[in-house]
C-alpha cells in the first residue's frame, strides 16, 4: 500500500508545473564529503525548480528517518546486520564498492609489504575506528570470514583521532580507501589482498515506489554520477 501511495504521488508530480521541489538527502560522513555534496551541487545547477536538504543525522537510525518521511534518500553502508536494506521496507541501488586499508605505524612490520592478507592480523591489537555502526561491522565480519575475532582495545569515530591512535601504537585498523586522514603522521596505507579483503558498500535507499518521483528520480541520477567520479 505505501508503494502504491509513492507512485501515486509520482503521477500526480508528473502533472504539475516546477514539482521537483525539496530533496531531502541524509548519509554517512565520507558519503557527505564525497557523493552526496558534489550530486547536490549538479542538481541545483541544472534544475533551478529543486532545493536540496542535506544532512548527516550521525545519532539517528537513517533508514528509520527513510521510512519515517523525514527524508527522501538515505545513503547508508552495507552492513549484515542491516535487515531493512533486504527486507523489502526499502529498495537500494549500490552506489560505491570501496575497498578497505589496513592502517599502521610506518615502523610496523606489515608497512613494508605491498598488500597484506587479513588473516596475517589475527594477532594484532585493532582499534575499533569510524562509526560503530557502521564500520565496525566491516571489520568483525571481515575478521570471521579470515578465521579470527579481532582483540579490540581502543575506539574512535573521528578519523583525526583513529590516526593519532595508530601513529602512537595503540593498534592497527581498517580504513576505506576514500576516507581522508592528516598528513605528517608517521603512518602507512596498506592494501588488503587475498578472498577475505573487505570491501564497505555505499547504498542509495528509498522508499519502495518512491524513485520514479521525479526530485528522487533526478537525486538517484545524481547521486550515481557523482559515485562514479569519486569511484576509488
Amino acid at each position: 500500500m505505501n508503494a502504491e501511495w509513492e507512485r501515486a504521488n509520482a503521477v500526480l508530480d508528473s502533472h504539475r508545473e516546477g514539482a521537483a521541489g525539496l530533496l531531502r538527502i541524509t548519509g554517512v560522513a565520507s558519503a557527505l564529503a564525497t557523493v552526496i555534496a558534489p550530486a547536490a551541487q549538479t542538481l541545483c545547477a541544472q534544475f533551478p525548480d529543486m532545493a536540496c536538504r542535506l544532512d548527516e543525522h550521525p545519532d539517528e537510525d537513517r533508514i528509520s528517518l527513510l521510512l519515517s518521511h523525514q527524508v527522501d534518500i538515505a545513503i547508508v553502508i552495507a552492513t549484515f546486520d542491516v535487515s531493512s536494506t533486504g527486507s523489502g521496507l526499502v529498495e537500494h541501488d549500490v552506489l560505491i564498492e570501496e575497498p578497505q586499508d589496513l592502517l599502521v605505524p610506518d615502523h610496523h612490520a606489515l608497512a613494508g609489504r605491498e598488500t597484506v592478507r587479513l588473516p596475517d592480523t589475527a594477532q594484532e591489537t585493532w582499534i575499533q575506528a569510524g562509526d560503530p555502526r557502521d564500520q565496525h561491522p566491516v571489520l568483525l565480519h571481515a575478521a570471521a570470514a579470515a578465521g579470527f575475532t579481532p582483540r579490540v582495545t581502543h575506539s574512535a569515530i573521528d578519523w583525526t583521532a583513529v590516526a593519532a591512535l595508530v601513529a602512537h601504537d595503540h593498534g592497527i585498523c581498517l580504513v576505506p580507501r576514500q576516507a581522508p586522514l592528516p598528513q605528517g603522521l608517521p603512518l602507512r596505507r596498506v592494501p588488503l589482498a587475498g578472498p577475505t579483503a573487505p570491501v564497505r558498500r555505499l547504498l542509495a535507499c528509498v522508499r519502495p515506489g518512491s524513485r520514479t518521483q521525479i526530485a528522487v528520480a533526478r537525486g538517484l541520477d545524481a547521486l550515481q554520477d557523482a559515485a562514479l567520479r569519486a569511484a576509488p
